[in-house]
């Protein structure tokens, strides 16, 4: 089982896979975006962090600078399903410059879930 720090700014998002998640066995957390987000992120004590990469105020750049300050060694998987202004191929991209462990294009399916907590958990 892994302590998940799950950060998205659709509230589909985040209850659709913080279920998925805690049905694979893990614990989820899953602050608001923005300022709850990143008090959690300076909480540390996760075995990954999934965060959307395309969101308004705290974005997951962000948020991916802030796991490294607070936990170095702590994966991230990225997700993206893009915006008008970022395609999520460049979102995704971004992410895996600043050291995302793994990433995964929205709409995912668990299969693909799995994998990416699979490869991430496993790089570090």
């Amino acid at each position: 089982m892994l302590s998940v720090l799950l950060i998205d700014d659709d509230d589909l998002v985040r209850v659709t896979l913080g279920d998925m998640l805690r049905s694979l066995g893990h614990r989820v957390t899953s602050p608001l975006p923005g300022g709850p987000a990143l008090a959690a992120v300076k909480a540390g004590g996760y075995d990954v962090v999934i965060t959307d990469f395309v969101m308004p105020g705290v974005n997951g750049s962000q948020i991916a600078k802030a796991v490294r300050a607070a936990q170095p060694k702590c994966p991230i998987i990225a997700i993206s399903g893009g915006s008008a202004d970022i395609p999520a191929s460049v979102a995704l991209s971004m992410a895996e410059a600043q050291g995302a462990s793994a990433t995964l294009y929205k709409p995912f399916r668990r299969a693909e879930l799995e994998q990416a907590l699979k490869a991430a958990t496993q790089s570090t």
